[in-house]
């Protein structure tokens, strides 16, 4: 059995991840996020997705531009579709329309997963799936417990058969989508907001409401003026940012929210 480590992201712990081969017959949840993002190019689809159950519109449509942000629309749709995609996978799984499973490396078994912790975020939903696995802490890849088996995380799969006829109940005949690259770049459905900058949701008197993210940008410049110092350790670095929020009245916010408010040449 191959074993890798990767970075849990609590603190400075690892966590022992296998890479089991899936059963036969199934699907990765990582592909099956693909698989929804491909069906979604639809902008119908798209726009029945943002309407649903368990979606949240203004959570999902990125219309934000951090100074120095260079996005064109095509991209900021693409992160919309992406962050639709993945509550509309994780919703299916939370109120068990779809069962998600691992497997008992030993004895073979196929176990499934409880039908809660899926979609537990705050305002920050992340663009992708970004794994297979379920790590405690991370940010980007939450879900129930029941995953560590025999000492290593073991990763998350789907029945294929089951994943495909519920994505047919939801979204029609899907077994041909393609897609258009081309036409989608033309593409300028109400989910857009123009192609001028875009802005925050904002409350009742106008004002922005900032995202966890753009809270940690904002700690981020008011302490470094932007630029944080090379050498400076993340947990340090999280804490200084943790400890100017709360003496400015604001949520602290987790170590992945952070990382994605860091600017693009800082590396963690």
């Amino acid at each position: 059995m191959m074993v890798r480590r990767i970075d849990c992201c609590s603190g400075e712990q690892n966590i022992p991840c296998s890479d089991d081969a899936i059963p036969k017959g199934s699907i990765s949840l990582r592909d099956a996020y693909w698989r929804l993002v491909a069906t979604l190019m639809d902008g119908d689809r798209l726009e029945q997705s943002l309407d649903a159950g368990g979606a949240d519109r203004k959570a999902l449509v990125e219309r934000r531009r951090p100074a120095g942000d260079a996005r064109t629309d095509w991209e900021l749709l693409s992160e919309t579709r992406g962050r639709t995609s993945n509550v509309t996978l994780r919703w299916a799984l939370e109120i068990g329309e779809l069962v998600a499973c691992v497997r008992d490396p030993e004895t073979g078994d196929v176990l499934q997963l409880a039908s809660e912790g899926w979609v537990d975020w705050d305002d920050d939903v992340p663009a992708q799936v970004t794994s297979n696995f379920i790590i405690p802490g991370e940010y980007d890849s939450i879900g129930p417990n029941g995953t560590l088996i025999r000492g290593a995380l073991r990763p998350v799969f789907l029945i294929r058969e089951e994943f495909e006829s519920w994505l047919s109940s939801k979204f029609g005949d899907c077994s041909s989508t393609t897609v258009d690259f081309s036409s989608q770049r033309e593409q300028r459905t109400s989910i857009m907001v123009g192609t001028g900058p875009a802005m925050p949701p904002t409350n009742k008197k106008g004002r922005r409401k900032p995202t966890a993210v753009h809270a940690a940008q904002e700690a981020r410049a008011a302490i470094w003026e932007g630029k944080i110092p090379p050498g400076i350790p993340a947990t340090k670095r999280d804490d200084l940012i943790n400890d100017w929020l709360e003496k400015n009245g604001r949520a602290k916010v987790s170590a992945a929210t952070i990382r994605r408010a860091m600017v693009p040449d800082q590396d963690d």
